[in-house]
């Protein structure tokens, strides 16, 4: 068998055209060097050098054989150099999720964070529903993710990142208007406008039990809900005095001068949205470990969860 200490043997004596100077250079015997390197041509069937009493040199197999066997040696070193730094987290790739409902500028912060700490890593992020997500997460086709509300499957891990407060997008002129503030039941007779996709989806599963009384089943009582392929430019034009928007404060941007953001005010206080990190405690990937150092800096709590879907404080 040809071992990789047998191309050494050969890369260093051909590089110094000597037995005796390549063995000193090993810092081994000459004559376990020459046997070696004898041992390696009568398996290959044929010599690597020519030997004189001026020193070794390369033969034309020799040649032909050095070539291929400093760039194998080479091609190792770099896969052992790879892997140390993969290990440690260095190098690779994180896959993370996010959910539509997420604000973005929460999101693009945490990312560029990410990156620029860690520029060899490779990092991608698809959005999706909640549902798909956790999915993806529990069968490890993502490393993390990043949803809004409390999410706890049993082997999971939870990190609180922030919320949003939640506004109401409505016509200055309507009744609401001029209220300050405004609560749930407030807009329970007008239209929610939401926009298809995920982030009105994860929006929808957020605050749709929010818009019933506590005792109501959730499908009734409940406004009306109109769902358009927009986004919330396009939901702006549209909203009038039946109508409204929520919107998370982050997201609002310019508003027409006919409309006015009202935010939504619940017995507690401001309704918000909570948004955290998800992740398999499980999870083998060093590169997500340096997104948790990211991620723990935040003083939040994390939770792990168990099989009865129960959150408990990590120690």
């Amino acid at each position: 068998m040809i071992e990789i200490r047998h191309l050494h043997y050969i890369i260093a004596t051909a590089e110094l055209g000597s037995f005796a100077q390549a063995a000193e250079s090993l810092r081994m015997k000459q004559s376990t060097l020459s046997q070696s390197v004898r041992y390696l041509e009568q398996r290959l069937g044929t010599n690597l050098f020519d030997r004189s009493t001026r020193g070794a040199r390369l033969t034309r197999a020799g040649s032909h054989f050095i070539s291929g066997a400093r760039q194998l040696v080479a091609d190792l070193d770099s896969l052992h150099r790879n892997t140390i730094i993969f290990g440690q987290g260095h190098s690779g790739a994180l896959k993370l999720g996010l959910s539509g409902a997420v604000p973005s500028t929460a999101v693009q912060a945490l990312i560029l964070k990410f990156s620029q700490s860690h520029t060899d890593i490779q990092l991608s992020a698809a959005i999706h529903e909640r549902r798909i997500l956790a999915r993806d997460l529990d069968q490890g086709r993502l490393d993390a993710i990043i949803v809004a509300g409390h999410l706890s499957p049993a082997g999971m891990a939870y990190h609180a990142l922030g919320s949003g407060r939640l506004f109401a997008v409505i016509l200055r002129d309507s009744p609401l208007g001029a209220r300050m503030p405004i609560y749930w039941p407030d807009l329970r007779d007008l239209a929610l406008l939401l926009p298809d996709g995920e982030s009105g989806n994860d929006l929808l599963s957020q605050i749709s039990g929010r818009l019933t009384p506590a005792q109501s089943q959730p499908t009734a009582d409940r406004s009306a809900i109109v769902r358009r392929p927009l986004g919330l430019n396009g939901l702006y034009q549209l909203i009038d005095a039946q109508s409204f928007a929520i919107v998370q404060e982050s997201e609002l941007g310019q508003l027409p001068s006919r409309l006015v953001a009202i935010p939504v005010h619940e017995p507690h206080g401001h309704a918000r949205i909570d948004f955290g990190l998800c992740w398999r405690e499980a999870s083998d990937n060093p590169a997500l470990a340096h997104l948790l150092q990211i991620v723990m800096a935040q003083p939040s709590p994390t939770y792990h969860c168990d099989a009865s879907q129960s959150r408990d404080p990590l120690p």
